[in-house]
């Protein structure tokens, strides 16, 4: 079965060896939808430009024969993989939507793009620049001019603007990352060291219930009026029907004293 499929993707690569240059990738964008345990949902676009008519009609034969096999598109066409992070789950194909023709990655990654940690407040979230090493040359992180990254960060976060490595292109940028949770690193772009990024989300902290505190909250809120108003008309209740209320405890007592009464006379009785 493994010999089989090595000489499909050998089979691949050489009826579409006379394609490597027709068929050329003028854009490279990765989306990354970070969740609260720093896990990312990637998706990645790599967009074709032909030549010809011809050209598109025989791309799109050998993309439906390499169908969902990523080995397979990684032998098309090297520049076709994950660049983020490992796979722990996934889907690729080919697409034409909006005039694009492209081959669309999806998959989770493996690992955590961030390194997660707590304290009593709030959860910090680092960048771990392991799961970029596809964009590492040496000591530099270098994003090509065709490539495009997008971070789509938790609702809830606080980004550290000045840790974000490489930066931000200008004010517009930092208010959309601000607003919206989205930081875009465009190419071309180098930066020495690791890539940055850190931000933090609020924990739900759950309050402690006091009963002195509830009264106060009350009294300020002007509801305290309300219930005062409320226990007045209780009180006024209970006082109309008092003699009601005497009466059925009196009633009461009568009952249980007679039962006891008769409980010990029965016992006596029991003796003798």
């Amino acid at each position: 079965m493994l010999l089989n499929r090595t000489l499909f993707i050998l089979s691949i690569a050489l009826l579409l060896a006379g394609m490597a240059h027709a068929a050329t990738i003028t854009q490279h964008s990765v989306e990354i939808e970070v969740d609260t345990a720093g896990f990312g949902n990637v998706t990645e676009k790599f967009v074709f430009l032909f030549e010809s008519e011809q050209e598109l009609e025989n791309f799109r034969v050998q993309a439906r024969k390499i169908g969902a096999d990523l080995d397979a598109w990684r032998a098309f066409d090297g520049n076709i993989t994950n660049y983020i992070g490992e796979i722990k789950a996934g889907s690729i194909g080919y697409e034409e939507t909006e005039g694009d023709r492209q081959v669309k990655l999806e998959y989770t990654t493996q690992e955590p793009l961030f390194l997660v940690n707590e304290t009593a407040r709030q959860i910090e979230y680092h960048l771990d620049s392991r799961s970029f090493e596809l964009f590492r040359q040496g000591s530099i992180y270098i994003i090509p001019g065709n490539t495009k990254i997008i971070f789509f960060l938790p609702p809830s976060a606080t980004i550290d603007i000045e840790s974000l490595k490489p930066g931000l292109a200008n004010l517009e940028a930092i208010n959309q990352a601000k607003s919206e949770k989205r930081i875009f690193w465009v190419g071309h772009l180098s930066v020495s060291g690791d890539l940055e990024m850190n931000f933090t989300t609020e924990k739900q902290i759950v309050p402690s219930f006091s009963v002195s505190q509830l009264l106060q909250d009350l009294i300020e809120s002007g509801e305290a009026s309300f219930l005062a108003a409320i226990a007045l008309i209780l009180l006024g209740m209970v006082y109309f029907k008092r003699k009601s209320i005497q009466r059925k405890i009196e009633n009461y007592l009568v009952e249980n004293s007679s039962l006891e009464h008769k409980k010990e006379t029965e016992e006596i009785e029991i003796e003798e």
